[in-house]
């Protein structure tokens, strides 16, 4: 070996040595992010074993010693809400120092696609962008990442994977599906300007995917009743690298083979009156929409476990409302996918707050998704943004309802979160009285009254349709399977329910239907809605805090 090439190795093996050395932390901690205020901060990273790690965050301090394996984590004390600049040093062997640091609130927004469905998607889009100016608001969207471990760090991609100051320019430059959530981006604004108080958003979503997906695999082992994904989990990762290899090497081997066969065919003068041949289009990836169980719990949340939050935005359920999905088993998954996140966080029981499946003609099957997401209310500090009347009836992704789903959410968020005394539901169904041939309904969250009232217009310049004069989706059956259409009428904070059809009823449901036609028109006079509900499953045991 020449002196030359043994000097070299030399050094890049000492430089080497440093780097496993040096003081590293996740992405999730970086310039311009925003800290969790009134909790004990989690901060952590890796160093060499042994090795003594300090921390500061203005006057708060905190030190740690890397384990053998080269972990770290530090408990520094609560941090007071502070909208002036900080910077977080880190010390070991060497220093970090991460500068523009906020304290405020830190909301996660995950699920799928309509929590997804970027601002830049949204009906008036040319008004929101502009708006979207707030220092004090700032986003981190995590990658789409699939992994069959729990992963510890999240991969960047362009300004994916760190911190941004929310900026006309960076809602829709931080990539996503065009922009970042608009829900989310909505709901924080509002948070913001109720609060005055720095905001912080983590994206973590993935349109198509089922809660199993979001779920670790702990929880299903430590579940009975879920603990078949266990078993399909095992399975797919057993299979998967073969899925992966078959795709490569034939099915995407066949489309390029075809492809290319398409260019060259396209590239030369077609005969006249012969029409242009579809290009083959590419198919997707194994990976495109993963429906495994726990594989964007691995990649897309356990590397951001720990990292202080105020609570979760949840906007997911369609895809888990589909034919032949078990009846119960999304509201378990969910309930105990809430409890596990909570623990894993450690740092109590924070606001979960989700929103309920809207209307839509194809989905029939989101009648019992839109049901146990009702009764999942009974999971303490829970809060339910109902979506029933800005659903519509062939778009799955309405482009214009996301601001007043994320101010139902942030209607939510300022009772179970904040603790304000606001009405923050419409109507929900609490139980029933049989009274001769007619049914009384009673209802919790009638705020100062019930009323006939309309949806919110959800396209640009379009007017709310005035009130009918009756209420419609009632039905009444006198056994447990079979509905007639029936008349109702408010009478106070109830509602009674009749057919002449049905002599000695059993049972009422309200809602029962994909797309409800006529539209329900249940509210509060405050202007929520009436969650759809069915007298045989019952009320949610509602907590307290409720």
């Amino acid at each position: 070996m020449n002196r030359g090439l043994f000097g070299f190795l030399i050094v890049a093996s000492l430089c080497a040595g440093n780097a496993r050395g040096d003081v590293r932390m996740p992405a999730i901690f970086g310039d311009h992010m925003v800290l969790q205020q009134d909790v004990k901060l989690s901060v952590w990273g890796t160093a060499d074993p042994g090795e003594q790690v300090s921390i500061a965050i203005g006057s708060s301090k905190g030190k740690a010693t890397a384990d053998a394996t080269g972990k770290w984590t530090a408990k520094l004390p609560p941090l007071p809400v502070s909208a002036t600049p900080v910077e977080m040093q880190v010390a070991g062997k060497n220093k970090l120092a991460f500068k523009d640091v906020l304290v405020g609130d830190v909301w996660l927004c995950s699920g799928q696609s309509n929590m997804e469905f970027g601002i830049g998607n949204t009906a008036n889009a040319k008004e929101l962008i502009p708006q979207m100016d707030y220092p004090s608001i700032r986003l981190f969207l995590v990658p789409h990442t699939l992994a069959f471990e729990p992963q510890t760090d999240i991969k960047q991609e362009n300004l994916k994977g760190q911190w941004v100051v929310c900026t006309p320019q960076n809602v829709v430059a931080i990539g996503g599906w065009n922009g970042f959530s608009a829900v989310g981006l909505l709901f924080g604004r509002e948070i913001h300007e109720q609060r005055k108080q720095p905001v912080g958003l983590i994206g973590s979503y993935w349109g198509g995917t089922k809660v199993e997906t979001w779920s670790s695999q702990e929880m299903f082992k430590a579940t009975p009743e879920l603990a078949h994904f266990v078993g399909d989990f095992e399975t797919i990762k057993t299979g998967h690298s073969d899925i992966l290899r078959k795709y490569t090497e034939e099915t995407l081997a066949k489309w390029q083979q075809d492809h290319d066969a398409w260019k060259q065919l396209v590239s030369q003068p077609l005969p006249q009156g012969t029409q242009r041949p579809k290009e083959p289009q590419r198919p997707e990836s194994p990976d495109a929409y993963p429906q495994y169980p726990s594989v964007l719990y691995n990649g897309m949340i356990n590397p951001l476990v720990s990292y202080g939050i105020k609570g979760v935005i949840w906007y997911q359920g369609e895809s888990n409302g589909g034919k032949g999905e078990k009846a119960g088993e999304y509201q378990k998954t969910f309930a105990s996918m809430i409890a596990d996140w909570r623990q894993r966080w450690g740092i109590g029981e924070f606001p979960f707050l989700f929103v309920q499946c809207p209307t839509w003609d194809f989905g029939y099957f989101w009648i019992r998704i839109r049901d146990e997401q009702f009764h999942t209310l009974a999971v303490p500090k829970t809060g339910m943004a109902v979506s029933i009347d800005v659903g519509e009836a062939k778009e799955v992704h309405p482009k214009g309802n996301k601001p007043t789903i994320a101010h139902r959410l942030a209607l939510a968020a300022r009772r179970v979160a904040y603790g304000e005394k606001i009405v923050a539901s419409g109507p929900l169904y609490s139980s029933f009285t049989v009274e001769g041939n007619k049914i009384r309904i009673h209802f919790t969250e009638t705020g100062s009254g019930l009323m006939i009232g309309s949806a919110p217009s959800i396209r640009p310049n379009e007017q709310p349709k005035a009130p009918e004069d009756h209420l419609n989706g009632f039905e009444i059956s006198p056994n447990t399977y079979q509905y007639f259409p029936a008349q109702a009428l408010i009478d106070g904070d109830t509602i009674v329910v009749w057919s002449d059809s049905v002599a000695t009823p059993k049972n009422v449901r309200f809602g029962a239907a994909g797309f409800p036609n006529p539209p329900l028109n249940l509210y509060n006079k405050e202007g929520l809605p009436a969650s759809p509900f069915n007298t045989i499953t019952g009320a949610p045991a509602l907590p307290a805090a409720h």
